[in-house]
């Protein structure tokens, strides 16, 4: 770090502009020229990209033991230290600050591949309405053939529904109902 630091007051001394929180990813070819560190690596990288995944999974899968046992290691020893869970945790915050959008459509995504399974499942993969057979998926959901739905959504909503029914290995008390046969048959049973 004293190195850094040193590097630093010599760009200062010379009135080269540094960012100071990425200072440590470059270094100093000579005095007046910056170069990133490892440029030439990640140009490999990205051209032979598929023998390094090759090489990553394979050593993944014949370490596998003690991989997951060092994670279960520094797991552990973060949760200890306060310090490190504090720093964990404005890291997660900063994260998905940055990457609001970015992560609502990852969840956006998964909702709908869950939401895409369990109707498949349920119409025989011919997504449409148990009663009036209607085909648009926009307006077709999960129904509880006996009622009842209202205290599920209370406690689940979202992914949440959706995993514990595919968890639950697609009970047979769901069907899919368009929402206008749901509400129809809401009305009938005197639901509301």
């Amino acid at each position: 770090m004293g190195h850094a630091r040193n590097l630093q007051t010599i760009y200062k001394i010379y009135g080269l502009i540094v960012n100071v929180e990425n200072f440590n990813t470059y270094q100093c070819v000579f005095i007046g020229m910056v170069e990133k560190k490892k440029g030439h690596k990640h140009a490999e990288y990205q051209r032979n990209r598929e023998k390094y995944v090759d090489r990553r999974d394979k050593y993944y899968q014949t370490h596998k033991v003690e991989l997951i046992a060092k994670a279960h290691e520094r797991w552990e020893k973060i949760k200890k230290d306060p310090v490190l869970m504090a720093k964990r945790k404005a890291y997660r915050i900063s994260y998905n600050a940055k990457n609001h959008k970015k992560i609502l459509e990852k969840h956006r995504i998964e909702r709908e591949r869950l939401r895409m399974n369990v109707l498949l499942h349920y119409t025989q993969d011919m997504l449409q309405c148990a009663r009036c057979g209607f085909s648009d998926v926009r307006a077709l959901t999960v129904d509880h053939i006996n009622g009842g739905g209202s205290q599920d959504r209370k406690k689940l909503r979202g992914v949440a529904f959706y995993k514990k029914i595919i968890n639950a290995c697609y009970p047979p008390i769901y069907q899919v109902l368009c929402m206008n046969c749901q509400f129809i048959k809401a009305h009938e049973r005197e639901e509301f």
